[in-house]
């Protein structure tokens, strides 16, 4: 559970970072609306880690070890996609 947090709020922290600020009154879906706009290459993998910080942060049941490992894949996922925006706006891409 506490690795799925960990990868959801680097997700956060590192978008941040990007210009791509949560609000505090957007929920974890709202959120990943958001995000999915301007990473349209990983919305895939956004949905798939919102989902499960969701299911970590508000089920009462075990979390699956395996479940931890795939977040950790999706967050690489969404970090190169991050770093791409990075990299063009500083070559003048964007």
């Amino acid at each position: 559970r506490r690795r799925i947090y960990f990868f959801y709020l680097t997700m956060l922290r590192r978008s941040d970072q990007q210009g791509l600020r949560r609000r505090p009154s957007q929920t974890p879906s709202e959120y990943a609306t958001t995000l999915e706009k301007s990473l349209p290459s990983a919305s895939e993998d956004i949905d798939s880690i919102t989902e499960a910080f969701v299911e970590a942060r508000y089920s009462s049941h075990a979390v699956d070890a395996r479940k931890a490992d795939l977040v950790k894949a999706l967050w690489e996922r969404i970090r190169q996609a991050l770093q791409n925006i990075s990299n063009g706006e500083r070559s003048g891409k964007k």
